[in-house]
């Protein structure tokens, strides 16, 4: 297993968000067959021009990619869900996926800061 990568992902919709979560999830089931995912909760638009909450989870998985590899796919299924650099500058965002942290790596430690974060992270992962 020492060839695994660990990933943390954040997942976020304001556009459809039922739909487009659940549709990210299973895409993503089928990409890391492994992964679980927090509960889902709604929260408030922060560093977007919109008004719309947001649906968010976040999932833990491992895959032999590497982050490049990860980082395509994931942008084919934010685009693949009809997110456009036009709708991201209005604050229409049907589907937003992070890496948050990659193996031990942070790759976004705003967000690991986020109360919703955090909270997603001690149901995923009781002894952090």
């Amino acid at each position: 297993m020492n060839n695994y990568n660990k990933l943390l992902l954040s997942l976020g919709s304001n556009r459809s968000p039922e739909l487009n979560i659940a549709s990210a999830c299973s895409r993503l089931e089928a990409l890391f067959p492994d992964i679980f995912f927090s509960e889902a909760v709604y929260t408030s638009p922060v560093d977007c021009p919109c008004t719309e909450p947001f649906l968010n989870c976040l999932a833990c998985a491992t895959t032999v990619c590497t982050l490049e590899e990860v980082y395509a796919m994931l942008k084919d299924l934010e685009e693949e869900a009809g997110r456009t650099p036009e709708g991201k500058h209005q604050g229409i965002v049907p589907l937003d996926i992070d890496v948050l942290q990659w193996n031990e790596q942070i790759l976004k430690p705003a967000d690991m800061k986020r109360d919703y974060v955090r909270e997603a992270l001690r149901s995923l992962l009781p002894e952090t």
